[in-house]
This record gives C-alpha cells, structure tokens and sequence, in this order.
C-alpha cells in the first residue's frame, strides 16, 4: 500500500484501496469529491477511477498536520464538532473521540466539548447496546 517502502510512483490506486489506506468510508471520499478535496484521478474505460501513487502522495503530503495540543476551547470545541459532523449517520463515541484526539486534547477536554455541543443543540447523544456494553454515539444534529 501507499506506505510501503517498495512502491512504484507510478502505480494506480483505486478509491477503495485508498479508502482502505485511510481508514475512512466511502461517504467521507464522496464528500471530498463533491468539495473539490479528493485527490485528483483518472477515470479508466472500465468506469473505475484510479489515482496515481504520487497524485495520492502529494494529496497526502499537503494535508494539514497537527502536532501541537488544542489548548484554545474554541479550537478544540471545533475539532470535536468536525469529527461527530463527519462521523455521519453512525456517529461517533466519546472513546473513539478521545482516541482520535489523544495527542491534541485531554478527556477533559473532550468531555467539555461534547457537554457545549450537546447543550447546543448541535449534537445528539444515542445509547446503544452492543455485546451487552451500553455505548453512547454523537450525531451532527446542525447546519449542513
């Protein structure tokens, strides 16, 4: 995959290996598509569309990196707001936020952002069962 140290920058993904690759659904690409924020690629007469290795890698490369923590509440009730509103219909659990967020804010801090969101009216708290553990999603409940 993109990762390995072998690859040929002139190979050919395709949407579902680079989906694979990040980790994300199929809903988050077409976001990215219908934004102008997808990688660019090529559609192949087969009808798939396939992306150069070095398109995908410049892709990569000028994404936003964030190493330093979120101190700013702000900031941080943002980072939080994105994440639960592009969870999409599924949404998203404190944990899973908390891991997603671990080296830019504290539980704390997350716990604070999901209290104001709530409160807000812009997510919605859901409890569901699952293998006999109770869990608690957030759904973007806002302004699309």
């Amino acid at each position: 995959m993109p990762g390995s140290d072998d690859r040929d920058l002139f190979d050919w993904l395709t949407v579902p290996e680079i989906l694979a690759d990040l980790d994300v659904p199929l809903e988050d690409w077409q976001e990215w598509e219908a934004t102008g924020q997808a990688p660019s690629g090529v559609v192949f007469p087969d009808g798939q569309i396939r992306i150069s290795r070095l398109a995908y890698d410049r892709w990569l490369d000028q994404l936003p990196r964030y190493s330093a923590p979120l101190a700013d509440t702000e900031t941080a009730l943002g980072a939080v707001r994105h994440a639960i509103r592009h969870a999409g219909q599924r949404g998203i659990s404190r944990a899973e936020l908390c891991e997603l967020f671990c080296d830019h804010l504290t539980e704390s801090a997350v716990d604070d952002a999901l209290s104001a969101l709530v409160k807000a009216g812009c997510c919605i708290p859901a409890t569901i069962t699952a293998n006999g553990h109770a869990i608690t999603r957030y759904r973007y409940w806002g302004p699309q």
